[in-house]
């Protein structure tokens, strides 16, 4: 009885409407729409298996009587299509889930409500063609509602909110209680069915709005992670300004003063009052500053930033061990190389404090910066007892424990990177983190041409 059911049915256009169509909304939410005649082969290869399985899927469904047939060929629909999206969607773990929950839910919402359409349009307008028309227009309205989702591509993004998560989840938990409350005290009265096809529009619309709303909340915060990293970077570049300008005053100074000196130990040697000279240059000496160990690698954009941040690591009793083979001119706007270097030393300077402040250690930073091949090489490394890197698509993840407010450091230094034809990683090794950016020394080159 069970397969007469089954070959009468597939003369139905509405049920291989129910078979294709859903198996074609889940192929353009993995594929989209491409003219590339390879994506083409392989969109109608996975359609082709796909409808072949929802087929033998309704077929077991119809061991079950009545409207549980409506649930337990949902959750084999649904099944089946997020097996596909794990194996087949070019998305990450947590987008995949995402995109599914959002057309699993829209598409069940979708088939129960294009039924109880079907049964108003029958019991008000007349029985046959028209009904599955109605069905069939519905399973239609998920292909758009696919190339609407798949969109959303949520992995341009660092984090998904776990509670948006949840809520999709929820909702598509709802609308299988509500097939089930459906299939066990089914009335068909006018008003019920009214009533369920009025809960299953509001349904449609939870989902749609709530992955819409998901997206939109995950890009604006993204846009202010990105607008704080900005800011981050121009205050850096402001205090390197600052601390070159305190230098040139620091230098200034110094030359008055010795411009002072000189005059007055000239008009003692003209004198011949040596030893009123020899007084007054011993006053002098010992009156001299010692010496800072400043930075020179040739480099004047690098000499500051570096002496800015060495003397930041000195005044935390943190030593910096550095080895540097720079050219005297580099591709690089002040602003990157700003960016990365100060990002890179502070990173390395909290991460030696937070070690000193746990283990009591002494921890030191080492430095190198030098050409290879056709980048400049930048390694720094500090020692850490992270056992683990926790990773996001912008960087590393904080210690700090909120994403929000900290953690830009690896956001901004691969940012930079890849803005210069470069790239940045980040690693454990040894018991010590190495963060390795590498930027193409070509790169105006690049720009020239």
């Amino acid at each position: 009885m069970t397969w007469q059911i089954f070959f009468s049915e597939i003369l139905d256009t509405a049920w291989v409407a129910s078979v294709f169509l859903p198996a074609l909304a889940w192929v353009l939410l993995c594929r989209g729409l491409s003219t590339k005649r390879l994506n083409i082969l392989y969109s109608l290869a996975e359609l082709a298996v796909l409808t072949a399985l929802f087929s033998l899927g309704s077929a077991v469904s119809m061991v079950y009587s009545g409207n549980m047939r409506q649930v337990v060929w949902a959750l084999i629909r649904g099944s089946i299509a997020f097996a596909y999206l794990s194996i087949q969607a070019p998305y990450g773990k947590q987008t995949s889930f995402v995109l599914w929950t959002a057309l699993f839910g829209t598409e069940c919402a979708l088939t129960a409500l294009g039924g109880q359409l079907s049964y108003l349009t029958g019991a008000f307008i007349v029985k046959g063609a028209l009904e599955g028309a109605v069905r069939v227009f519905f399973f239609l309205m998920e292909l758009p509602v696919a190339l609407m989702l798949r969109r959303m591509n949520f992995d341009e993004f660092g984090a998904i909110p776990k509670s948006g998560m949840y809520m999709l989840l929820a909702g598509d938990v709802g609308i299988l209680l509500l097939h089930i409350v459906e299939s066990q005290w089914f009335c068909s009265g006018v008003e019920i069915v009214t009533t369920l096809a009025i809960a299953y529009l509001c349904m449609v619309c939870m989902e749609l709005m709530a992955g819409n709303a998901m997206y939109h909340m995950c890009r604006e915060q993204t846009a202010i992670l990105t607008l704080q990293a900005e800011q981050q970077r121009l205050l850096s570049e402001k205090e390197t300004m600052l601390a070159a300008q305190t230098r040139i005053d620091e230098l200034r100074s110094i030359r008055h003063d010795l411009k002072n000196q000189y005059a007055y130990m000239q008009i003692l040697l003209e004198e011949g009052r040596y030893a009123e000279l020899g007084s007054y240059f011993r006053q002098v000496s010992e009156a001299m500053p010692k010496p800072l160990n400043y930075v020179d690698c040739g480099n004047n954009v690098i000499n500051s930033i570096l002496n800015m941040e060495i003397n930041k690591a000195k005044r935390e009793n943190i030593p910096v061990v550095h080895q540097l083979v720079v050219p005297p001119v580099l591709p690089f706007t002040e602003g990157d190389l700003c960016a990365i270097l100060v990002n890179l030393l502070d990173n390395s300077i909290e991460e030696c404090r937070r070690l000193r402040d746990t283990t009591g250690g002494e921890p030191e930073i080492r430095l190198e910066i030098y050409p290879q091949r056709s980048y400049l090489l930048i390694v720094c490394s500090n020692p850490t007892n992270r056992e683990k890197l926790e990773r996001s698509p912008h960087g590393i993840r904080t210690t700090k424990g909120d994403d929000n407010l900290h953690g830009f450091g690896t956001r901004i230094i691969s940012k930079t990177a890849e803005r210069n034809n470069g790239c940045a990683d980040f690693r454990l090794e040894n018991g010590r983190f190495i963060s390795k950016v590498m930027l193409d020394l070509m790169e105006g080159e690049h720009h020239a041409d």
